[in-house]
């Protein structure tokens, strides 16, 4: 699936960047990186898989500093990257973060910033048009300030945000929405989707919430929406879109779209396929990005499907990969029951009469940069 942006870029450009992914993929070439500033947000959200308070990231390893980000960026860049996501849980609670993505803009990277959006001011808005990303993402959690005290614990979160989002547009500055869906902000969905489209802005939603990784804690698996309940009334739905059949393959990052050709920082330094996995790994900044690289593609060779996902009937209806098994069950290679009965019941929801029984699609498939 394209992002909001891409489509908004036009298909010139979208098909100019699928290619540049493609012939990437095939050299093995690090086209597309995310550096992962900082665990800390000043949202406290009950399903974030990655937040740390301070206190939490001390026994783990530490933020790094601008000037090593900058450094790292370098080999980056020598190495490749065009591609950069600047992200955190918030990145703008950084004190340094104009240090370091003015820095990252200078040295030619066409930049993504993932935020929440309330840390965008005025001031704010204005620096970011004297260099603008070449996408900029706000992630919303509800469509009121009550659903937003409910889910983070801040108490005029919608209204910041949405002067946040006027400010943006305001000075043009490439901007989508995203809208992660659980228990507490379901009922706000129709109201954000209004809001979007008031604003003539796209977006794209999830209620995927996987449970927590790198030393985080959070309510993941009590927040979850109930996804019977969600199917029920998409098929009622016509504006829904049926999903279909993903390529089943024998090649555990198939559906990757980082596969050979993208890499995840995490906070604390660690190299890995995705914010999903923290297994396998490398040290970038101890070891140089090219080693780091080099070594991280050796060992995500070696990765192999469950043996249960061989035969599954299921499996055609199954976006699993090695990070979302990372994230349920701390290996790449071990599926879980939630994962499993999710694919099951979308098979049942959405698969044709007599089609369980028909041979599954084969081959890969890719998502965009």
């Amino acid at each position: 699936m394209s992002t909001p942006a891409e489509k908004t870029a036009g298909p010139a450009w979208f098909c100019y960047a699928q290619d540049l992914k493609k012939q990437a993929q095939t050299a093995q070439s690090p086209i597309i990186a995310t550096f992962e500033l900082t665990p800390r947000c000043n949202f406290a959200c009950s399903m974030c898989y990655v937040r740390l308070s301070p206190q939490q990231m001390k026994p783990i390893g530490r933020e790094h500093t601008a000037a090593e980000w900058i450094e790292l960026a370098k080999q980056t860049a020598e190495a490749g990257t065009l591609f950069l996501l600047l992200t955190g849980v918030e990145p703008f609670v950084r004190p340094d973060f104009r240090e370091i993505y003015e820095a990252l803009s200078e040295l030619g990277f066409l930049l993504t910033i993932y935020s929440n959006g309330y840390l965008i001011d005025r001031n704010t808005a204005g620096w970011l048009a004297e260099r603008p990303p070449l996408k900029l993402r706000i992630t919303m959690y509800g469509a009121t300030n009550e659903t937003y005290q409910r889910v983070c614990g801040c108490p005029d979160g919608f209204t910041r945000v949405a002067q946040a989002i006027s400010l943006l547009q305001q000075r043009r500055i490439p901007l989508s929405l995203s809208y992660t869906m659980i228990r507490e902000n379901q009922q706000d969905f129709p109201l954000f989707q209004q809001f979007a489209a008031e604003r003539g802005l796209s977006y794209i939603y999830t209620s995927n919430i996987v449970k927590p990784v790198r030393g985080a804690s959070s309510r993941a698996e009590q927040v979850r929406i109930d996804l019977n309940k969600q199917l029920q009334n998409d098929l009622h739905d016509r504006t829904k879109r049926i999903p279909g059949f993903v390529g089943v393959s024998d090649d555990p990052l198939a559906h990757c779209g980082s596969n050979r050709c993208g890499y995840w920082i995490t906070w604390d330094g660690k190299m890995s396929l995705c914010s999903f996995m923290e297994t396998p790994h490398t040290r970038p900044f101890e070891e140089g990005l090219p080693a780091a690289w080099e070594q991280l593609q050796a060992r995500l060779s070696s990765l192999r499907k469950p043996a249960a996902c061989a035969s599954c009937e299921d499996a055609a209806f199954c976006a699993s990969c090695p990070g979302m098994f990372c994230a349920e069950t701390g290996r790449p290679d071990q599926t879980s029951p939630a994962i499993c009965e999710r694919a099951a019941l979308l098979h049942r929801h959405y698969a044709p009469s007599g089609e369980r029984d028909a041979e599954p699609v084969r081959g890969g498939a890719t998502t965009d940069v």
